[in-house]
């Protein structure tokens, strides 16, 4: 299911000013502590005036809602270090990750079952919305990092046990794919007009010559062969799979069900 892109802004009294993009540096997950919650919940309470917080993006099983402007400073990381980090091991950053310099990312947790975790869903949602961030300000992953690293607060909860952080991250290694490369297919597959599956295919005879011989299937939907390569111009991600546009417009997939679909040419 495709993820449904929102905007619920915040009321100007709980988020901070503007900002040049090229200062942001870090990605912060947090999130919501509440039991049964959606990112429009989330994003209309902040709505409201004086509620004297904020963040950017609110991450659910179906949508992700922008309540701050990237370029405005959101109210997420702020206040002093929690007294416990000396035992915690949190507040690492503290100084250096700031309000000013990050982009903070809530998730919430849609199962009402007495428990503060995030579903599966969400945190493929947000793991794509971190994917697609790091691609747009050259954010690497060792600066995607959680609310409990800038000032030891204990949140995410469930991300506090570093093998469960380890695992997130690891969804965002898979996904290591930079513009202004070339890449080489690993399997055959369609040409797309825009990212991801449906009624989207390019037919063979409208392509140009060029690309016409990196494809098969004249009399239909052109298929991209194994072995081709192409210049990466664009990455989007779509869940956790990871689609490619290549210099010619089109598109590719380079992660499509948990399969590596592109790889770097090695020289």
């Amino acid at each position: 299911m495709e993820v449904t892109r929102k905007t619920a802004l915040a009321h100007k009294s709980n988020f901070g000013g503007t900002r040049a993009l090229s200062s942001i540096r870090y990605i912060v997950l947090h999130y919501t502590a509440n039991d049964g919650d959606s990112g429009e919940s989330n994003a209309k309470y902040f709505q409201k005036p004086n509620r004297n917080a904020s963040a950017h993006y609110f991450v659910d099983d179906d949508s992700i809602t922008q309540s701050v402007p990237d370029n405005f400073i959101a109210w997420s990381v702020g206040g002093k270090k929690y007294t416990d980090c000396e035992k915690t091991g949190g507040g690492k950053l503290y100084g250096t990750a700031t309000n000013a310099n990050s982009v903070s990312i809530e998730m919430c947790d849609t199962k009402k079952d007495g428990k503060l975790q995030a579903t599966e869903k969400t945190m493929k949602n947000a793991a794509a919305l971190c994917m697609e961030l790091m691609e747009k300000y050259h954010i690497d992953l060792s600066r995607v990092i959680r609310h409990f690293d800038v000032n030891g607060k204990h949140c995410p909860a469930y991300f506090m046990d570093a093998t469960a952080w380890e695992e997130f991250k690891n969804r965002l290694r898979k996904h290591k794919y930079k513009t202004g490369q070339t890449y080489i297919t690993t399997q055959s597959c369609y040409l797309r007009k825009n990212a991801g599956t449906g009624k989207n295919t390019v037919p063979y005879n409208s392509l140009s010559e060029a690309v016409r011989k990196k494809c098969r299937n004249a009399f239909g939907p052109a298929v991209f062969k194994k072995g081709k390569t192409f210049h990466l111009r664009k990455v989007t991600y779509i869940g956790e799979d990871a689609w490619g546009q290549m210099k010619s417009g089109y598109w590719v997939p380079l992660v499509y069900k948990n399969e590596m679909r592109a790889d770097i040419l090695k020289k």
